[in-house]
């Protein structure tokens, strides 16, 4: 966690801007969802480093279609059966500090979704 955090924080400072982490207005740059949601990392713990070292604007993209992009890729991890108990706080921190989307908690057919995702969410009242 605190490599991942010093190497966020050293994309902050950057020298060159074009290089920067950075999040404001005209200048925007984010962290690629491949290196927090995709399979550029095999380990999930520097994929939660990620999610709790960057900010939710850092993590944010602009564009509709990229940020729709985001919002699948997260889906995906929140439904995986495999993470069940793996790391179901730390997305529960993540979902709280806003630095994921909402899970849907209901099908497309209107039913409400179960599994240990949607059981979490619900329990929060989110």
């Amino acid at each position: 966690m605190a490599a991942v955090a010093a190497a966020i924080q050293q994309m902050r400072i950057w020298g060159e801007e074009k290089m920067r982490l950075y999040a404001a207005y005209p200048h925007v740059s984010v962290l690629d969802t491949r290196n927090y949601l995709g399979a550029r990392f095999n380990d999930d713990v520097l994929r939660l480093a990620i999610l709790r070292a960057a900010t939710p604007a850092e993590l944010e993209h602009w564009s509709d279609r990229r940020e729709e992009n985001r919002r699948e890729l997260c889906g995906r991890l929140l439904h995986n059966h495999e993470n069940q108990s793996v790391f179901p706080l730390e997305l529960a921190i993540a979902r709280l500090a806003k630095k994921i989307p909402q899970p849907e908690l209901v099908s497309e057919d209107g039913s409400k979704l179960t599994g240990w995702a949607a059981d979490l969410w619900s329990s929060f009242n989110l």
